[in-house]
């Protein structure tokens, strides 16, 4: 499995941010580099791609981690408004629901 290194994603995170790395969290699949600053909580770092996804600062980082592997950032063109008092229950319950990106009905 090849990729790109850690020290190649956190020059990428940090191109874009002030990164706090010693908070910065490693998976399987990327790297979460949390941001210093107002705007922005984080980012991830694909492992395989390189391709870096910025997350908002309304929630904390594990509500983000949690949305990102659900797929609900796999999408930037589109706005996403999310509850999270509402979210909670379904992010507790792990794999009984299943999510499905689809467009708005008008």
């Amino acid at each position: 499995m090849s990729g790109i290194s850690y020290e190649e994603a956190l020059a990428r995170a940090s191109s874009k941010h002030e990164i706090d790395v010693d908070d910065a969290r490693e998976t399987a699949a990327y790297w979460v580099f949390p941001v210093l600053g107002i705007g922005c909580c984080g980012v991830f770092v694909e492992k395989m791609t390189g391709k870096l996804v910025e997350f908002g600062s309304h929630t904390g980082i594990d509500d983000w981690v949690w949305g990102y592997e659900q797929g609900l950032l796999d999408h930037p063109t589109r706005d996403l408004v999310v509850i999270w008092q509402s979210i909670k229950p379904l992010r507790d319950a792990g794999d009984a629901f299943v999510w499905r990106s689809q467009p708005p009905q008008v």
